[in-house]
């Protein structure tokens, strides 16, 4: 018989910010998928015992008034096997390689912890017959996703229960930027750097040199147009050519201010990257991660209406008021 299958297996990137509710939620899930993974599990021993009892039958191994019994009891013998058994079990991992392990999120959140625990992970395990189904979250330090797993693919209360914990995941996975700008907090920190050695060393270099040179040549220009070079400015000629061949900066010349715009615009810049470089990536919110959770939210809603508007004011609002024939370009 043809049977259909399909991936069983999800994987959601951080960031992931998970509170109690979320992991009660996914108790919830399983205990909603629990009666129909053990029902086709008797059922399938139910058959298995009963195919075995035919078999007998017909080669002469037991008698007819005996195959209740026999079918009973190799239906016993199925469910106490290690391919038929069921377990449940989930995993809260704490700081030094700790763990709370019980049968459901309910019972480990209840459990008397200190309240500086912070969680770093957790984990679902269940089995039931042939149906497999895992949860993790933050199992790997250096990669804390959460993935999801149901086995085997072709069997239709696996393909059910997989749809249920997708949704399930649907509500905790941050939207998609969210994780692009998780993948690429290296590129910001990179302009970040690249900004602050350019705006706030380079240029001022620059602008002091040019103002030197400037200088230096505005005075040779003078010179020029007062009557040339002659034995009473010889010296000083040749002074000014070197000084702007070698591009020396007299200490007396005064270097002009970039400006108040020029150094706004810079503060800005870093002020934005500085903050992109900040990011959540799994946090849980049982005990001391409730209020790293709180924070985290907090600081998720700052960006994501803080950095628009800032943008907004300072570059795009000047031009549409340059638009409106209301103020200069860029003011």
């Amino acid at each position: 018989m043809a049977k259909l299958s399909y991936p069983t297996t999800r994987t959601i990137k951080c960031p992931l910010l998970i509170d109690a509710a979320h992991l009660e939620a996914l108790d919830k899930v399983v205990d909603r998928y629990l009666p129909d993974m053990r029902e086709y599990k008797n059922r399938e021993v139910s058959e298995q015992a009963a195919r075995k009892v035919r078999d007998w039958l017909l080669e002469g191994v037991i008698k007819e008034e005996k195959a209740t019994a026999y079918e009973q009891k190799f239906k016993q013998d199925l469910l106490n096997s290690y391919e038929y058994r069921e377990s449940r079990s989930v995993s809260l991992y704490l700081t030094k390689g700790r763990e709370i392990q019980a049968k459901q999120f309910s019972e480990a959140i209840s459990q008397p912890v200190d309240g500086d625990e912070m969680p770093l992970g957790f984990s679902l395990h269940m089995r039931v017959g042939e149906i497999e189904a895992k949860v993790k979250a933050g199992a790997d330090f250096w990669d804390k996703k959460m993935t999801l797993a149901v086995e085997p693919n072709d069997n239709e209360i696996a393909q059910a229960l997989f749809g249920a914990l997708s949704n399930w995941a649907s509500d905790i996975e941050a939207p998609r930027w969210q994780q692009k700008w998780l993948e690429n907090t290296w590129l910001a920190g990179t302009l970040l750097v690249g900004l602050l050695f350019v705006g706030a060393i380079s240029i001022p270099l620059s602008n002091w040199r040019e103002a030197g040179s400037s200088a230096t040549k505005e005075e040779a220009h003078k010179l020029l147009a007062a009557g040339g070079i002659n034995a009473s400015n010889e010296q000083r000629a040749i002074e000014l050519l070197l000084a702007i061949e070698s591009g020396y900066s007299p200490p007396s010349v005064r270097t002009p201010p970039l400006g108040l715009k020029y150094w706004s615009y810079v503060s800005l810049g870093a002020l934005i990257l500085f903050a992109v470089t900040i990011y959540p990536d799994l946090c849980i919110g049982l005990w001391k991660g409730k209020r790293r959770l709180h924070t985290w939210r907090i600081w998720m809603r700052t960006l994501t209406i803080g950095i628009p508007s800032l943008i907004g004011v300072r570059v795009l609002l000047p031009w549409i008021l340059y638009w409106l024939n209301l103020g200069p370009p860029g003011h």
